[in-house]
């Protein structure tokens, strides 16, 4: 039996057994929510068929879930939505810790066109190396009081890449890699703990 075979067959059946572990998941978890809502009815209410009941609940849940996409996705009734459901999550302690670190998260990744090579550069000290993102070259008034050609790099901190620091630094300094924006801002994110292959994508 040829191991190759059945490496072949994992990754073409993995999509679907990804996505039917997710039909059930999703399945489990909205008839969950049914039986709770069921659990909390008077029984004299209740039909004879329970099991109807739990369908047409979680049809009900859906088409919530689809207005609530709905009218978030309209231009004035969803910005009106977005600020209420802002203010009232950045009163909640725990909620508003995590809805901050997404929101600085999806600042990052829809501001990445902005950044246009990912480069190691020596920094904090001399011997230490840090991931930084190109934001400009044409720096012409630096050059010319610095007596030299500099590129302007923003180091990003981790795991909340959108603080950080502006540096001018030197062409010659510059470590250039092959390692796109996407993926070094998961990597700063994850804390390096994405594996990315550094050195094989390194042009010095």
């Amino acid at each position: 039996m040829k191991t190759k075979y059945f490496k072949t067959g994992i990754l073409v059946t993995l999509p679907l057994i990804i996505f039917v572990w997710l039909i059930i998941k999703i399945k489990k978890m909205l008839f969950g929510v049914s039986d709770e809502i069921i659990s909390i009815l008077p029984e004299k209410n209740l039909p004879d068929n329970v099991l109807l009941l739990e369908i047409l609940i979680i049809i009900g849940i859906s088409l919530v879930i689809y207005l609530i996409g709905y009218l978030y996705s309209h231009y004035y009734i969803g910005k009106s939505l977005r600020s209420v459901s802002q203010k009232i999550i950045s009163k909640i302690p725990v909620l508003s810790v995590f809805y901050r670190v997404a929101r600085q998260i999806e600042e990052t990744l829809s501001k990445k066109n902005s950044f246009k090579e990912v480069v190691l550069i020596e920094f904090p000290v001399p011997g230490v190396y840090s991931i930084g993102f190109i934001t400009g070259e044409n720096n012409r008034y630096f050059e010319e009081a610095l007596g030299e050609s500099v590129v302007s790099i923003f180091i990003p901190t981790t795991p909340n890449p959108t603080n950080g620091f502006l540096a001018l630094v030197t062409k010659n300094k510059i470590i250039r890699t092959k390692i796109s924006i996407s993926n070094a801002i998961e990597y700063i994110i994850s804390m390096g703990t994405i594996n990315i292959e550094l050195d094989n994508n390194l042009i010095i």
